[in-house]
């Protein structure tokens, strides 16, 4: 039911695995990851529901829209998960894609 119930504040699990290290290409530049919910959803404004996260340093979120923020190592090869506080849609969107972003 956590996952189902209507404009419920609940956890998700993001996973991912590049192939490679990202790393910015700028002196003191950052990794970031984007994630947009589909329409409905609501990331909280500091999205990281687990804190301290191993690699992304902090999650910044407005309305359907997320930031992961990598530490200064980047984002490593490999798997790589970290949990999410958002608000469930009222309703399943008809189209209830996620997309990613870096």
């Amino acid at each position: 039911p956590n996952g189902v119930t209507p404009r419920r504040r609940v956890t998700a699990s993001l996973e991912l695995e590049p192939g490679a290290a990202l790393r910015s290409l700028r002196e003191g530049g950052r990794v970031s990851v984007r994630v947009v919910a589909p329409l409905g959803f609501e990331f909280d404004a500091g999205c990281l529901a687990v804190v301290p996260n191993p690699v992304f340093s902090s999650c910044a979120g407005t309305g359907r829209f997320a930031v992961l923020a990598a530490g200064d190592a980047g984002l490593p090869a490999g798997r790589t998960v970290v949990m999410l506080w958002v608000t469930n849609a009222r309703m399943t969107p008809a189209d209830n894609t996620w997309t990613l972003a870096s």
